[in-house]
């Protein structure tokens, strides 16, 4: 069991290295690369539709609240939101944001402000392009306040884009459902594995799975943020190695593992 543990704490300090590492070159070095992502590509053909039919654009995070463990999914959310009222603010559309979280009302709303100056339309910019829907919490009550507000806003005013990222439930079944319903072009993206079947059925483009953290650095361009991700490649890279060395050891019986392992 010793030695057991032994190969562990190196694995473990393999990855905290690679993580150091990834952050240590993109702060000194150089930025690492991102490789486009569709998803994010596809924003001034989903934007630029809404222009074109003089509608405006949906834009939602889930659930997710930023003082829990899905922290960094919403804040790639609310990074890819602030890109999303540039290209608004571009086509000259309306970017309406809801969510249930009151202390994420003034954070979108500084980033769509931010957004839309950098589109170059600060006169376009309004507070209400922010909605607080109730409740607070991953519970049933902020959930159904969340798809009830979402659904009669999507029915009432039928936007041409749904753009959903971030840490998403069930209410993204109701949400990218009457998207689709109202023939709504739809993006979307989230790390869960429950809810990533939605984005990909009903989405014209996704982000899957760790490609929402990927997208957030991408757009952030933080050296810190795009450092740990260039350092979870190199972590995958050498799991996969490991899997694949195993295999062939174990396969073919070239090492004595009671012999290694002792209880």
């Amino acid at each position: 069991m010793q030695k057991v543990r032994i190969v562990e704490s190196i694995v473990l300090l393999f990855v905290l290295a690679c993580a150091y590492i990834g952050i240590w070159l993109a702060k000194t070095k150089r930025l690492p690369e991102i490789r486009p992502l569709a998803a994010i590509e596809a924003f001034d053909e989903a934007i630029g539709r809404a222009a074109e039919m003089g509608k405006p654009v949906w834009f939602g995070t889930g659930l997710g609240t930023m003082e829990r463990g899905d922290s960094v999914e919403v804040q790639s959310g609310l990074a890819i939101l602030g890109r999303a009222a540039e290209v608004a603010a571009k086509y000259d559309v309306w970017l309406q944001y809801m969510t249930h979280v009151p202390y994420q009302v003034p954070i979108a709303q500084d980033l769509i402000k931010d957004g839309y100056t950098k589109g170059g339309r600060p006169d376009l910019y309004n507070p209400n392009m922010v909605i607080y829907t109730g409740g607070h919490g991953l519970d049933a009550a902020s959930q159904g306040a969340l798809i009830g507000v979402t659904v009669d806003y999507l029915m009432s005013e039928r936007p041409a884009a749904i753009l959903m990222f971030g840490t998403l439930h069930w209410e993204i079944i109701m949400t990218l459902g009457t998207a689709a319903r109202i023939g709504a072009m739809i993006l979307a993206g989230c790390k869960s594995t429950y809810s990533m079947a939605s984005t990909l059925m009903l989405g014209d483009y996704a982000l899957v799975g760790d490609e929402i953290y990927a997208a957030g650095a991408y757009l952030s361009k933080q050296p810190f943020e795009l450092g740990v991700i260039e350092g979870q490649d190199w972590i995958k890279i050498f799991v996969i190695a490991l899997l694949l060395v195993s295999a062939v050891v174990i396969n073919l019986d070239l090492f004595d593992w009671s012999a290694f392992i002792t209880m």
